[in-house]
Formats: C-alpha cells, sequence, structure tokens
C-alpha cells in the first residue's frame, strides 16, 4: 500500500509543470511575438509615430468633417482677435465675449513626418474675457461671428480680475 502511494506521487509529479516553468515559458513566448511584430501594434493597438497617424481627420467620419469645429484652426482665429463674439449659453441667455489671446499648448516633439507649423494650427487655447457681473459655468456654448458658421465650444472659467472674467477653449488635435 505504501508501494502504491509512492508511485502515484511519482506519476502526478512526473507530468506537471512547475509555476516557475510555466511563467518562465509564457514570458518567452511573449516575448518572441513581440520581436515578431510591432510592439505597439501588438500589445496596445496603435501605429507608431511617423507612420502616417499624423494626418488630421484621417479616421474621422464624414459627419465630424462637416460640423464646423472641424475647419477652425489657429490661423482662423489671429485675424479676430480684440473681436466680439456673441456666445449662446446652456441656459438660453446671450452673452458677448472678446478674443482675447491666442496661446500654444505644450505639445509633443516634432517627429518625423510632422511640422511643428501644422501642430501650432491644430494644437492651441483661446482664452475669452467677458462681463464680471454674468458669470458662466464651464459649458458648451453656441458661438456666433460674422466671419464664422455658427459652432460649439466647450468652454472654462479660468480666472478674474477687478473688471472683466477670463474663459479658455482648448483645441488639441494632434495625435502623438
Amino acid at each position: 500500500m505504501h508501494n502504491l502511494e509512492e508511485q502515484s506521487q511519482e506519476v502526478s509529479t512526473q507530468g506537471a509543470v512547475s509555476r516557475r516553468r510555466f511563467l518562465v515559458a509564457g514570458t518567452m513566448a511573449g516575448l518572441s511575438a513581440g520581436l515578431l511584430f510591432d510592439s505597439a501594434t501588438v500589445f496596445a493597438g496603435q501605429q507608431p509615430r511617423g507612420a502616417g497617424n499624423t494626418a488630421y481627420g484621417r479616421n474621422l467620419p464624414d459627419e465630424a468633417k462637416r460640423d464646423p469645429v472641424y475647419n477652425l484652426t489657429r490661423s482662423r482665429f489671429t485675424p479676430h482677435l480684440g473681436d466680439q463674439f456673441s456666445v449662446l449659453t446652456d441656459d438660453a441667455q446671450t452673452i458677448s465675449l472678446n478674443l482675447f489671446q491666442i496661446n500654444d499648448l505644450n505639445s509633443l516633439p516634432v517627429s518625423r513626418g510632422r511640422d511643428e507649423r501644422s501642430d501650432k494650427e491644430l494644437s492651441f487655447s483661446l482664452i475669452f474675457f467677458g462681463p464680471l457681473d454674468q458669470p458662466m459655468k464651464q459649458q458648451v456654448c453656441a458661438f456666433k461671428h460674422k466671419a464664422f458658421d455658427q459652432f460649439k465650444l466647450l468652454i472654462v472659467p479660468v480666472g478674474s480680475d477687478d473688471n472683466v472674467r477670463f474663459y479658455e477653449a482648448v483645441f488639441n488635435r494632434l495625435y502623438p
């Protein structure tokens, strides 16, 4: 009887794989797969930098490309610094905001296939100011201006001084 138990243990240990061997084999298989394929594509489902993924709007649906915001770039706003925009809030108030400043956003270093000027066109923020006595919360507002079709932007209150309140709208369309 004692011999039967020994044989049983011997058979079960001969066919078993230790946890350590299993982990080592799995790790080696994963690393091997990573060497055969592009790791960014396999593990993250992303295209590597400089592989043609920097073209703005390349994978957007047509409906998104028809939205007026799609064509808003830094250079479209630059001639209108100081201009007044009529803003319709989500609670149906109309408030006048003036375009006060256009700021660069910190962006990724320019890589192969990317152009710094193009990046600045697509990655910027607008600072507007408005009346102190009509504070607005963070919200999506409809903007009107004679040089643009009506468009909607998310604006965020970013401060005030003794005379006006400041709001920011961010445009960041860069692909890493």
